[in-house]
């Protein structure tokens, strides 16, 4: 019985991290806004609420390669506001370590009634009824909705775990506090995982 592989969006190849010839993109904790993509994607695992296991024959496409997709769960992404500060909560995010940033979807956004102002000075996203949802900054040729510069941590971030130590790491609750304890420091807060 052979599995066929199921394609559940399809991602910007401009971002796949294996387009770049350094080891990490100046955005990698960022999270940008991006019309190319059909489906939220996040690199880093710490950032997801309910994450569950992907079925092992879910891909989603960039460029010419197809990406596994690792898991899914929702993600909370820090916005500001005109002068608030508020989370966007997104549902049904795809966990893809090899992705130079994390990627919101404008397509999805846009199906559910929000739009993105850019005229004249304007950059933000805003809802049917003209309100802020969050603005965004150019930064690096994107549009950043949470930036979170690699300097303002004194941690290593690694994208990947090498499968023969991926055993000997324990279990996801015990790689989420390892996590959250080297990263408490860095003024980012790490979301929990909750085991299902």
């Amino acid at each position: 019985m052979t599995i066929e592989k199921v394609i559940k969006g399809e991602a910007n190849a401009a971002l796949y991290e294996s387009s770049f010839a350094t080891s990490s993109h100046p955005l990698k904790l960022s999270t940008i806004l991006d019309s190319g993509t059909t489906i939220h994607v996040f690199n880093d695992l710490s950032r997801f609420l309910d994450f569950r296991k992907a079925p092992r024959h879910h891909y989603l496409i960039a460029g010419n390669r197809e990406v596994p997709i690792l898991g899914y769960g929702d993600v909370h992404v820090q916005v500001t506001r005109t002068n608030t500060k508020g989370i966007l909560r997104l549902k049904n995010v795809a966990f893809c370590t090899n992705f130079a940033t994390n990627l919101v979807s404008f397509r999805l956004l846009r199906k559910k009634g929000y739009y993105w102002d850019n005229k004249g000075d304007n950059n933000f996203l805003a809802r049917r009824d003209d309100s802020i949802m969050a603005t965004m900054q150019e930064i690096h040729g994107q549009q950043v909705i949470d930036y979170i510069p690699l300097h303002s941590c004194n941690v290593a971030i690694t994208s990947r775990i090498p499968a023969a130590n991926a055993g000997s790491l324990g279990s996801p609750r015990d790689i989420q506090g390892q996590t959250r304890r080297e990263m408490q420091g860095c003024g980012t807060f790490v979301w929990a995982i909750q085991d299902r």
